[in-house]
């Protein structure tokens, strides 16, 4: 028998369900990437972003809602095991360090790189100019070319899940949200350690601290043996350290107009903490954040440094022995952004798997999900990262300030 008039029903088959979910979920983890793990970044992001189905789209934002989460009930024992285990819609989330190249201050420029490589030419010498007498001969000189050289570096994550979590995500959305923020974080944080420090072998990635030139923009922090903070010398050789990254830049030709500090959160609190010997902040915009809208259109809070926003992460170490520290040093960068590129060969893809092998890291032997009842989240993006020209960052080492 028909509907009645004026009703329409739509009837969606079983492979269109799971195809939508796939979509849904794999793109909620391609927002969080974007807004490097900040689940209320990675929202605002797919609000504006467009997508081919509003029923994709609609599915992507309400899960991102912050109240679809969860936490496990792990209490046993004592009658508990004869009660249901239910999963809270509040989840106890890991500490993820923050990721912050991407959108530091107005955040660096990116190119396509649909080969998994490209050169960029470069003008590394120009031609001179120069004086010359009348009837004189006009000197000759030529401007030299070189090439920036990308080639794409793969960045991956292979999750196995237990079918039963997401066999019971129907009682319980938070568990489908719990994994795509661990993904989507731990890819967000593994990209922007690259970009920082990186060391460019093997299959790594090449960051800031080892494209800057060693001989004048990686420069070790004074020595604060013998100095006092209530003559001020300390503090004297802490700013003239501050000043020295800026002026390794400049006397580059650097022009500083997209510039922005990183450095680990030990270094930046003893920043603000320091005081004149009359007691006043020896850096009074450091005490309190300051908005500033990156280039993704996502408000952020920031402390600033000289009028430069302050890439706050401990991803940024504070037990190096470089730079005349003995075990508790760390490292400040000053970066000029708007001379560093990201080339995509591979924008960020997921692929679900219930039948593939992989290999257990703990016992190195192989594993089948369909026999283990696993689902295998793989998730890939190649890309690379390079300056337009190195002297545009520089680093402070040895930094033990605390």
């Amino acid at each position: 028998q028909p509907p009645p008039a004026g009703r329409v029903e739509t009837v969606r088959d079983e492979r269109q369900i799971r195809a939508e979910q796939q979509m849904i979920f794999t793109g909620r983890l391609n927002m969080l990437f974007q807004g490097e793990g900040n689940k209320a970044a990675a929202l605002q992001i797919a609000q504006n972003t467009r997508f081919a189905s509003e029923t994709v789209k609609a599915g992507i934002i309400r899960s991102l809602d912050p109240v679809a989460q969860m936490a496990v009930n792990t209490e046993t024992g004592g009658g508990q095991n004869l009660v249901p285990t239910i999963l809270s819609p509040q989840v106890i989330d890991y500490l993820y360090p923050l990721a912050v190249v991407r959108n530091l201050n107005r955040g660096i420029s990116s190119i396509g790189m649909p080969n998994g490589n490209i050169n960029l030419g470069r003008l590394s010498a120009p031609p001179i100019a120069s004086y010359t007498g009348r009837n004189a001969n006009v000197k000759v000189s030529s401007p030299t070319i070189d090439q920036v050289s990308m080639k794409s570096k793969k960045l991956t994550c292979l999750t196995p899940i237990a079918r039963d979590l997401l066999r019971f995500a129907g009682i319980n959305t938070g568990v489908e949200n719990l994994i795509m923020t661990s993904i989507g974080r731990s890819m967000g944080t593994a990209e922007d350690l690259g970009f920082i420090r990186g060391d460019g072998t093997g299959t790594n990635i090449k960051g800031f601290r080892y494209w800057a030139p060693s001989g004048t923009n990686v420069l070790n922090a004074t020595s604060l043996t013998g100095l006092s903070l209530a003559d001020g010398t300390k503090q004297a050789a802490i700013v003239t350290d501050i000043g020295r990254l800026e002026a390794a830049l400049l006397n580059a030709n650097v022009q500083l107009f997209n510039t922005g500090w990183i450095m680990a959160p030990r270094t930046r609190v003893a920043l603000t903490n320091l005081r004149t010997t009359t007691g006043a902040p020896v850096f009074p915009e450091l005490q309190e954040p300051r908005p500033l809208v990156g280039p993704d259109g996502i408000t952020r809070y920031y402390y600033f440094l000289r009028g430069r926003p302050i890439g706050e992460t401990t991803q940024i170490p504070t037990n190096l022995t470089s730079g005349g520290a003995t075990g508790n040093g760390s490292e400040i960068y000053l970066a000029e952004l708007s001379y560093w590129v990201r080339a995509d060969a591979v924008p960020l893809e997921f692929a679900i798997s219930t039948e593939a092998t992989y290999t257990d890291p703990g016992t190195s032997q192989p594993v089948n999900a369909f026999e283990k009842d696993e689902t295998l989240i793989r998730g890939i993006v190649e890309n690379d990262f390079a300056p337009f020209q190195a002297v545009a960052v520089a680093v402070l080492d040895g930094v033990v300030w605390q």
